[in-house]
């Protein structure tokens, strides 16, 4: 018995102009994210960059897969286009990586950008992914009888919609551990955001 292969009409106008008008729409939607993060009290040295500046430009390198350097044209474009008041070195960017102060805010960033969504998605699904860190672990194998390299990597564990894809919940841990112990976490983050899970 012959079985035919299904197929879907692809809406192409659509399709072209999302595609377009996809990286003008990301940096309108992340300006619009990052304008409303309060910036905290200085009492000493020297002025720093605005919060909502570290964390567009952050998010901004992460998404043009550019290297720091290639990246600095962006960054100077998007001062122009009035998204950020200070155009940071791509050194600096770097250290915004780094620093532990954003990651609280960043995860708040994501469950904020996921909320236009609440009429729509009801089913969610946990997974996660690997990101590659600085750093490498060394250890013995006595199968090869020689010592193996391998970078280090840290995990995201996500809540994300099944029929949208956006994602409501993150949480990072290191490589070894588990989904199971962070599902709860991020099942009720999800709800508290006010989603209705089915």
């Amino acid at each position: 018995m012959e079985t035919s292969r299904q197929t879907y009409r692809q809406n192409w106008v659509s399709y072209t102009a999302a595609q377009v008008n996809e990286k003008a729409k990301f940096l309108e939607l992340l300006y619009a994210l990052c304008e409303n993060v309060a910036e905290p009290p200085q009492r000493m040295g020297r002025p720093r960059i605005p919060l909502a500046d570290r964390l567009f430009s952050s998010v901004f390198k992460v998404y043009s897969t550019l290297s720091g350097r290639r990246f600095t044209s962006d960054l100077m474009e998007a001062k122009r286009r009035g998204y950020l008041s200070t155009v940071p070195t791509y050194s600096a960017v770097f250290r915004y990586f780094e620093s532990e102060e954003l990651t609280p805010i960043l995860k708040q960033l994501i469950i904020e950008s996921s909320l236009p969504l609440k009429s729509v998605e009801e089913n969610f699904a946990a997974d996660s992914t690997g990101f590659r860190v600085k750093g490498y672990s060394t250890w013995f194998s006595t199968k090869y009888d020689r010592c193996i390299d391998k970078s280090e990597w840290v995990k995201c564990h996500v809540m994300c919609g099944t029929l949208t894809n956006v994602v409501t919940a993150v949480e990072v841990s290191s490589r070894k551990d588990h989904d199971s112990p962070y599902f709860p976490t991020l099942l009720d983050r999800t709800a508290e955001s006010g989603f209705k899970i089915k």
